[in-house]
């Protein structure tokens, strides 16, 4: 028979740690700037997907940017920071890819009508805006909060493979 109980017991840990990751995931998703459909269109700020795939995006990046470091070094904070590195540059080249579009392919510059002046920049938006618009693009304020989100979900997604790779 099966001690169900002494195997939990011995990886309580572990245990935990998948589910911190999966919430690191969860919670990365309310900074990346996801637009949909709308975004796509160049009628609302944001990548024109949805929240699904960019979580999915960050935590496996997360993951594969860990299982890359761990095949060197078995230090776990060097695992966990290499899967939010690589989550955020995943995230980062994906938003820039996502300005020139809009930028070059669309002829929209990057502003949210939701607030008037950038709060990074300071930078004058509300004169960009196309009428019946939410804003498009990605302003800076987006960019930034998009990478915050990125090193959440790659954290978490690194947190996750560590832990699966490390119990006994």
């Amino acid at each position: 028979m099966i001690d169900v109980a002494g195997i939990i017991a011995e990886n309580i840990l572990y245990i935990a740690m998948v589910t911190l990751g999966g919430m690191l995931i969860s919670w990365s998703v309310h900074f990346v700037p996801v637009g949909g459909a709308p975004a796509a269109m160049a009628q609302a700020t944001g990548i024109g997907t949805g929240t699904v795939q960019l979580a999915a995006g960050a935590g496996l990046t997360g993951l594969v940017t860990a299982g890359a470091v761990m095949a060197v070094s078995d230090s776990p904070l060097l695992v966990v920071a290499s899967g939010g590195v690589g989550a955020m540059i995943m995230i980062s080249v994906t938003m820039i890819v996502a300005t020139w579009v809009y930028v070059y392919g669309v002829g929209v510059p990057p502003a949210s009508a939701k607030v008037d002046y950038d709060p990074i920049t300071k930078d004058r938006q509300d004169i960009y805006v196309s009428q019946g618009t939410e804003g498009h693009g990605l302003p800076t304020v987006s960019f930034v909060s998009g990478v915050i989100g990125g090193a959440l979900g790659g954290f978490g997604g690194s947190v996750i493979y560590f832990a699966l790779m490390s119990t006994s």
